[in-house]
C-alpha cells in the first residue's frame, strides 16, 4: 500500500497546544519558556496541519537541545520553522534522487501545478487537493514518498482520497516550490481551461442564465479530472437547471415570489438554487436577516475566575461596570451569513458537510465577523458589532452572577445547556436547542467558540473597568483576538464563562463562530 489513509483531527486551541508542548517537556526533564511555546504555536498556527508541523519542529529541536533546555536561541540560529523545513526538504529531495533514480529539478515541476492555485487579484498561492488516484507511475511513487516524509498529506481513503501540501509555510520554505510559484504565477492564476471558465462564471454571478457547456468545455472537464472540486460541483448543478430556468423570465419570477410570500427557508434542501435566487434578489432588495437581540441591563460584577479553578489569564479579579447593551440570543447562523456572502460576492464558508441553515456559521475569521457586522449595520441603520470580552462574560453569567457555565454551576446539568465533547456527536448542532441561561441566551457555553472585540492580553492587569474593548493599550496583541465560550470538541473546563482563549485574527476554524451585540440607551 503506497498510501495509508489519514483523517483530519479537530484543531487544538492555542492554550491547550501550549500545555501539549510544555507538560511533556517538563516530564522529560526539559525546560522551555512560555514565550517560546507561544512563538512555536504562532509560527505553526495554520490549523489543518499545525499538529504534524509542530511535532516535526519539536522533534528537530529536541536533537539540538542544550543543557536540558529547548532553546529559542538555537531555534533562531537555524531560521525557525522555515529553516528547519528547508533542511528537511533538502534531505528528502536527495532521497528522491537516490531511491527513485530521478532528478527532482525535472520531476517536481510536473507535480507542483496539481497542488498550487493562485486566485486572480490576490497573488497568494493556496493549496489544491487533487485525487490520489490521479497520479500514475513514477509520479505516484514520488507523491507517496513526499507523503511519508510529511511534505504532503492525504485525507480520506479509497477513490475519494485526496492529497495536498502539508502546510502553507512550504510555499516559502520549499525552495523549488517557491521558485516554481514565482516563475509560473501567470499560468497558475489562469489554471486549466475548465477552471478559468468556472471562475469566470462564478465571478459574473450568472448562476441562473449562463450559457450551456460546449463540446470543447465538456472535453476540458473530462481531461482536467477535477470532478472532485466543490466549485465545479456547484457549477454543474447550476448548469443542469439551465434548460428549464430559461423558461422563467426574471420579470415574472420576482413578482411571483413576492406575491406568494414564499419563504426562502422552504428551499433549504436545494441550496444551489436558493443561493442563486438570493444573489438575484440582493440586486433589488436587501436580503439581510436582523438578529434576535436580548437587552442586557447595566450593572457591576466581579470579572474573572471567582472560584479559583482556572488559569492565570483569568486573573486578577476586578470589578467592572457594564452599560446596558443588546446581544444576540443565538450565534449567527449559516442562514444569516450566507445572505451576506451572496449579497457581497464573498466565498461561502465551508460547513464541513454537517449542514447549513440554523447551524452556527463556522470557518469565519475575526475580520469576516467584523465585516458582517458592518454590512448589517449599513443595511439596517443600527450599529451592530462584536461584543466586548467583558460584555460577553457578564451576559453569559446572567448579569454577572457567579455561574461557572452559562446557565448552571452543576457539572452534571451542563449537558442541558451546552454542546461539548461528550454530546455533540463530533460536529456543531443547530442553535437554540439547549436550555437558555437566566437571560434567555442560548449556546453561550459550547457549540462554537465566539469571536469578541478584544485583543489578547496575558492577564487582566491594567484592563478597563468600564466594559469597553481592550485593544492595543497595555501591550495587547491585536493579531490575536479573544474567543469565548468553548466549542463542540471541548471538555467542560474550557466551557467555563470566565475561560479566556485566543486565535489569530485571520484564522478560519471549524470551531469558531460569533454572535452580535449592539449599544442600547441606558433608559
Amino acid at each position: 500500500m503506497l498510501f495509508r489513509p489519514h483523517y483530519v483531527l479537530a484543531p487544538v486551541e492555542p492554550l491547550m497546544m501550549q500545555e501539549m508542548i510544555m507538560k511533556p517537556a517538563q516530564c522529560a526533564g526539559l525546560s522551555i519558556s512560555e514565550q517560546f511555546a507561544r512563538r512555536l504555536i504562532n509560527d505553526t498556527r495554520e490549523e489543518s496541519a499545525n499538529l504534524s508541523l509542530l511535532a516535526f519542529i519539536l522533534n528537530t529541536f529536541f536533537g539540538e537541545r542544550a543543557n536540558y533546555q529547548l532553546s529559542e536561541t538555537i531555534y533562531n540560529s537555524v531560521g525557525g520553522v522555515p529553516g528547519a523545513i528547508a533542511d528537511h526538504i533538502k534531505t528528502v529531495e536527495e532521497k528522491i534522487q537516490r531511491e527513485l533514480d530521478c532528478k527532482t529539478e525535472e520531476l517536481l515541476p510536473n507535480i507542483f501545478p496539481t497542488f498550487v492555485n493562485i486566485q486572480k487579484g490576490e497573488g497568494i498561492p493556496t493549496r489544491r487537493t487533487p485525487l490520489v488516484s490521479g497520479f500514475k507511475g513514477k509520479l505516484r511513487k514520488v507523491v507517496a514518498l513526499l507523503v511519508k516524509e510529511r511534505l504532503l498529506k492525504t485525507e480520506g481513503e479509497g477513490e475519494s482520497a485526496t492529497v495536498s501540501i502539508t502546510h502553507e509555510t512550504f510555499f516559502q520554505a520549499w525552495p523549488a516550490l517557491r521558485e516554481y510559484v514565482e516563475t509560473q504565477q501567470k499560468a497558475l492564476i489562469e489554471g486549466t481551461p475548465s477552471e478559468s471558465h468556472i471562475r469566470k462564471w462564478a465571478t459574473t454571478g450568472k448562476a441562473l442564465f449562463s450559457e450551456r457547456l460546449s463540446r470543447r468545455q465538456n472535453a476540458d472537464f473530462k481531461r482536467d479530472d477535477i470532478s472532485h472540486a466543490s466549485l465545479l460541483q456547484f457549477y454543474l448543478r447550476g448548469k443542469r437547471r439551465t434548460r428549464w430556468l430559461w423558461t422563467i423570465a426574471l420579470a415574472l419570477m420576482l413578482p411571483l415570489l413576492i406575491g406568494l410570500g414564499i419563504s426562502l427557508r422552504n428551499w433549504e434542501e436545494d441550496f444551489t438554487f436558493k443561493l442563486a435566487v438570493l444573489k438575484t434578489l440582493s440586486t433589488v432588495v436587501s436580503i439581510h436577516v436582523e438578529p434576535n437581540l436580548v437587552a442586557i441591563p447595566s450593572g457591576t460584577f466581579r470579572q474573572g475566575d471567582v472560584y479559583g479553578e482556572g488559569y492565570s489569564s483569568e486573573q486578577p479579579l476586578r470589578d467592572v461596570t457594564i452599560n446596558k447593551f443588546g446581544i444576540g440570543r443565538f450565534e449567527v447562523t449559516f442562514e444569516e451569513y450566507d445572505r451576506f456572502a451572496a449579497a457581497t460576492n464573498r466565498p461561502l464558508p465551508r460547513d464541513e458537510g454537517w449542514g447549513r441553515g440554523s447551524r452556527p456559521v463556522i470557518n469565519v475569521s475575526w475580520e469576516d465577523a467584523a465585516t458582517y457586522a458592518q454590512w448589517l449595520s449599513e443595511k439596517t441603520g443600527n450599529r451592530y458589532r462584536l461584543p466586548t470580552e467583558t460584555e460577553w462574560e457578564y451576559a453569559a453569567r446572567k448579569g454577572g452572577k457567579n455561574e461557572i457555565w452559562a446557565g448552571t454551576s452543576k457539572k452534571d446539568h451542563l449537558a442541558d445547556y451546552a454542546w461539548f465533547n461528550t454530546n455533540s456527536t463530533g460536529r456543531t448542532q443547530p442553535v437554540g436547542i439547549k436550555n437558555p441561561n437566566g437571560l434567555g441566551l442560548r449556546d453561550m457555553s459550547g457549540n462554537v467558540w465566539e469571536w469578541v472585540q478584544d485583543c489578547w492580553h496575558e492577564t487582566y492587569t491594567g484592563a478597563p473597568t468600564n466594559g469597553t474593548a481592550w485593544l492595543e493599550a497595555g501591550g495587547g496583541n491585536c493579531g490575536m483576538r479573544l474567543i469565548r465560550g468553548g466549542a463542540w470538541t471541548n471538555y467542560p473546563m474550557f466551557l467555563r464563562s470566565s475561560f479566556r482563549n485566543w486565535y489569530s485574527a485571520d484564522t478560519r476554524s471549524i470551531l469558531i463562530g460569533f454572535r452580535l451585540a449592539q449599544d442600547f440607551d441606558d433608559s
